[in-house]
């Protein structure tokens, strides 16, 4: 996982466990509430690779 991405499971750990707000979350990590929730879920549903880009290790296209 990229640094970013260590980021993103640290505060979204947080917020799972009441220690920080979805709103101070998104202020943290530069990014909107609605996409902190998204991260939640995902993060509730496939646990840290919830986090992680979908793209990862694929080729673009053209290469």
């Amino acid at each position: 996982m990229s640094k970013e991405e260590l980021k993103k499971v640290f505060v979204v750990r947080k917020i799972i466990e009441g220690l920080m707000t979805n709103h101070e979350g998104a202020m943290a990590l530069g990014i909107s509430v609605r996409q902190i929730i998204r991260l939640k879920n995902n993060f509730k549903t496939e646990g840290e690779q919830g986090i992680a880009h979908k793209n990862r290790g694929r080729k673009p296209i053209g290469w």
